[in-house]
């Protein structure tokens, strides 16, 4: 197991703390980006996903946080948690970190984070229903949130962020989204 203890922070680390799955087959590949932002900030993690598109000419082509496919057997035996993503989404008031320590959690039934060992152990504990800190990234004006990024350039990443997401928190009418109505 990772002990969080004896890690630094900012360091990226060959078997992460946390274990993402992202289904991402099918999303515009700038909701995976902002996703992909979103939960690997500030959390020592590793994200797979499902489908990969998002991994070709983008900024995550060369993040070695970001893969494709399954993750590896040794990886998911020394990860202490890990967490579904069924669509992308974007964190609000909350980091990654800070839910996987209430494990198990279902946050508004798009993501759902449970401990590696309870899983092991075959361990169906019934998970806490966490509502308001995540939003599908289909409510989410996805150029209002990097513009605010691409504004102030000289704000540290977090601090951008930060503000970034408070616009996350405004969601663009249905009529003005490009997949409005879509099922």
């Amino acid at each position: 197991m990772t002990d969080p203890t004896a890690r630094g922070h900012g360091l990226v680390w060959s078997h992460p703390d946390v274990v993402v799955r992202l289904h991402d087959a099918g999303h515009p590949v700038q909701d995976v980006l902002l996703c992909v932002q979103s939960l690997l900030r500030d959390t020592d993690a590793g994200v797979w996903l499902a489908d990969g598109a998002a991994t070709r000419s983008t900024p995550l082509a060369g993040d070695p946080r970001v893969h494709v496919g399954e993750p590896p057997a040794p990886v998911l035996r020394r990860c202490r948690t890990q967490v579904e993503v069924r669509q992308p989404v974007v964190l609000r008031e909350t980091l990654l970190r800070g839910l996987c320590e209430r494990a198990p959690v279902d946050v508004d039934d798009l993501l759902l984070v449970r401990g590696s060992r309870d899983l092991a152990r075959g361990r169906a504990d019934r998970p806490e229903q966490v509502t308001g800190v995540a939003t599908a990234l289909h409510d989410v004006d996805v150029e209002r949130f990097w513009g605010h990024l691409a504004k102030h350039p000289g704000r540290t990443d977090s601090a951008a962020a930060a503000a970034a997401r408070r616009n996350c928190d405004n969601p663009r009418p249905a009529t003005a989204h490009p997949r409005a109505g879509a099922g």
